[in-house]
């Protein structure tokens, strides 16, 4: 018998579907700023224990990256879980907590990738059903002190 799947599963709703993705990309620690255009397909997954996005990005001097996510519910940890997979081999892994009053995300994760290992921050903010604000920021882990930040990312994501 299969246990009850938590309601807190329910708020990854706000990111099911087709999204389009404009933001802007500053790579401090090498002086580029670039445009970043994608889109993300999200969909439940294993009978809805988990969602997964499938994205694609445009990415600049850079090219396209494509991107796989998975995000669940941790019920044992009482937190969100998230994994994700890039084409510039890099992986993260990390946790969420989403504030229900404010309908804001905040992720904390490790990557991992050819280009170094960082630490990394951020928000999405659900502002309605169809509009995401996300902010990221990520520093190298031998910067614990986050004194001197690698990148930064901003954007908004809609609904198709």
């Amino acid at each position: 018998m299969r246990p009850a799947k938590s309601p807190q599963l329910a708020n990854l709703s706000c990111f099911e579907g087709n999204w389009e993705t404009k933001a802007e990309t500053k790579i401090l620690c090498l002086g580029q700023n670039f445009d970043v255009r994608g889109t993300t397909d999200n969909a439940w997954e294993g009978d809805g224990w988990y969602l997964v996005e499938r994205g694609s990005y445009e990415m600049g001097e850079l090219g396209t990256v494509h991107e796989i996510g998975v995000w669940t519910w941790d019920e044992k940890a009482k937190r969100y879980r998230t994994w994700r997979f890039d084409t510039f081999g890099g992986t993260r892994f990390g946790t969420a907590t989403f504030d229900e009053a404010t309908r804001t995300w905040t992720l904390k994760a490790t990557r991992r990738s050819a280009w170094g290992d960082s630490n990394d921050r951020g928000t999405i903010k659900v502002v309605d059903d169809r509009t995401l604000e996300w902010k990221w920021e990520e520093w190298s882990t031998w910067d614990p002190l986050r004194l001197f930040k690698m990148a930064e990312f901003s954007g908004t994501s809609t609904k198709k």
